[in-house]
């Protein structure tokens, strides 16, 4: 349920997906979480899904992909912003679903990536980083509540177990249709 909404404070911003066979989830969940937020806002114009935005405290990193796009990426950045947040907006490697399918924020200024997603300049400086082993880039996907991991990535939770209460989560349905741990909540 996460591309058709992004949750910030106590207020919900309805998105707009890219494909058509998902046009209706929107409104569909505007229904279900109308007694939940004191806001609810919608963009209006281009295409934007929530597994391209990274929310790092009150700033945001919105990733450029096949399923969002400027227009949309603009759209949302002027709603964040008029809620008093910060925003970016980011490239994703071109053969990244979406911007959070290789990272997630782990704490409040660590970022777990893959190390395509290492390379990009929006990252560097600002963040403390750690990569996936290669082979585990699945592992990127995962959600900071006492860090839900997904289960299999035994590198990938050798490294973060040091520094990490780990909740391990079996992902393997999801994955068959490209789904990670971010695309199964709203969180806020």
């Amino acid at each position: 349920v996460e591309d058709p909404a992004l949750a910030y404070d106590d207020n919900c911003i309805l998105l707009r997906p890219a494909t058509q066979s998902r046009f209706a989830e929107s409104n569909n969940l505007s229904k279900e979480i109308k007694n939940n937020f004191k806001k609810i806002l919608f963009t209006e114009n281009g295409k934007v899904e929530g597994g391209d935005i990274l929310r790092i405290n009150n700033h945001f990193i919105i990733g450029l992909s096949d399923r969002t796009n400027k227009e949309g990426a603009k759209n949302l950045s002027y709603l964040l912003k008029s809620l008093g947040a910060t925003v970016e907006i980011s490239s994703t490697p071109k053969d990244i679903l979406h911007f959070k399918t290789d990272c997630s924020l782990i704490d409040d200024d660590t970022i777990l990536v893959t190390k395509k997603m290492k390379k990009l300049n929006i990252f560097k400086k600002k963040y403390n980083i750690i990569v996936v082993p290669e082979g585990e880039e699945i592992a990127a996907n995962s959600i900071r509540i006492n860090l839900l991991i997904p289960e299999g990535f035994k590198k990938t939770e050798d490294i973060l177990s040091k520094n990490y209460n780990l909740i391990l989560l079996k992902v393997s349905e999801i994955s068959k249709v490209d789904a990670g741990l971010s695309c199964m909540s709203i969180r806020w």
